[in-house]
């Protein structure tokens, strides 16, 4: 009977070595339920192949903690395609490092969503080149609190 990954509950995921998440084919981490992507744990995640993580769905990336998150590497999240990007919680751009962010490409940039960029703090904005922020549209500069604008003449 071959393995089914939708067979484990939360807990057994979570419960996984290193070893066996590496050994995960993309179909398995393609059919991760919100709940099993929400128990990943950091180290299960650093332990993935950056281009491995682009099979998640944006509902299975929502819904991996901030801890997960926080702990990505930078070369995870600059293999992130555009609309993974997108579907990062505005709690979970929080956590990301103004390196991390300006390690960001520019469709990537471009693909956070207004709430996302209103998340961002100065000090992140501070970690986007000036050609990044070039970028952004015009409802995302709408979306910039006056701290945010304020950071930015400070950084930039």
């Amino acid at each position: 009977m071959p393995f089914s990954i939708s067979t484990l509950t939360p807990r057994q995921i979570a419960g996984l070595s290193t070893t066996a998440i590496v050994s995960l084919q993309t179909t398995d981490i393609a059919a991760l339920s919100t709940s099993q992507a929400a128990a990943l744990t950091a180290v299960q995640v650093n332990a993935m192949e950056a281009a491995d993580l682009q099979f998640l769905a944006t509902t299975q990336i929502a819904a991996l903690s901030t801890a997960v998150v926080s702990h990505l590497l930078t070369l995870q999240i600059q293999n992130f395609l555009d609309t993974q990007i997108a579907g990062f919680t505005a709690t979970q751009v929080g956590v990301l490092t103004a390196t991390e962010i300006g390690a960001l490409s520019s469709s990537e940039v471009q693909a956070f969503t207004t709430t996302q960029t209103n998340a961002l703090t100065a000090r992140q904005l501070g970690g986007l080149t000036t050609t990044a922020l070039g970028l952004f549209s015009a409802a995302q500069i709408g979306a910039l609190s006056t701290t945010q604008l304020q950071g930015l003449t400070t950084a930039h």
